[in-house]
């Protein structure tokens, strides 16, 4: 009896963790470089999380302003993570190929009302007007992907002062579910562990013809 009950919690845990789901919220997201350092966010600017457990019971929220984003932005904590994920790039960057992008891009995510303003420019007038295209492509094909409903808006302009420059305007709601970070994380140990199995094996056939 007691193994039984003790089973039916593991299950009841299992199913809760493989059906959390992540809601996202951003309101009044505001990001000026030409406003000046300390001036980026808008006042009124504030994201919501909240996390589900069977896909619809909320179980935790959480409330972020700008002072609260301001704070979790220049602390040490936030700061040590920075550097050692920077660390950890440097040294494993060759590791990473084209198939590891792929599933990146491919992660699951769902986004709803999505409004994007941004303008942009650089130093160049020419790369400017290149780029400006680029990223409506990129911003496009996203939406394709990732966007769920019909009210979905974005705008991309160009700012020809021959600065780098950027204002971002952006409202919208991000959800992701547990289970697809899971199977994400899983597929991206799995192709670490080959390239690392593929090194070993090239090292050896390099020493075998060494001797020769």
């Amino acid at each position: 009896m007691f193994f039984l009950i003790s089973l039916l919690i593991v299950l009841i845990i299992f199913l809760c963790l493989i059906t959390i789901r992540v809601k996202i919220k951003i309101v009044n997201l505001e990001i000026d470089t030409l406003k000046g350092q300390g001036n980026y966010i808008k006042e009124d600017f504030f994201a919501i999380i909240t996390i589900y457990i069977l896909e619809k019971i909320p179980v935790w929220r959480l409330k972020i302003t700008k002072e609260r984003f301001q704070k979790i932005q220049t602390s040490n904590r936030l700061n040590k993570i920075k550097n050692k994920f920077n660390q950890k790039f440097i040294e494993n960057k060759n590791d990473f190929d084209k198939d590891v992008f792929l599933l990146l891009y491919k992660f699951p995510t769902n986004l709803y009302d999505l409004d994007v303003n941004i303008e942009i420019g650089t130093e160049s007038i020419m790369f400017t007007t290149f780029i400006v295209p680029v990223i409506s492509t990129i911003i496009a094909l996203l939406l394709k992907k990732y966007a769920k409903g019909k009210s979905q808006r974005f705008n991309v302009k160009p700012i020809y002062n021959e600065k780098n420059s950027l204002k971002l305007e952006f409202n919208g709601i991000f959800e992701i579910k547990m289970i697809h970070i899971i199977n994400t994380i899983c597929i991206l140990k799995k192709k670490k562990g080959r390239v690392k199995k593929n090194v070993r094996t090239s090292n050896r056939r390099s020493y075998d013809y060494g001797y020769e």
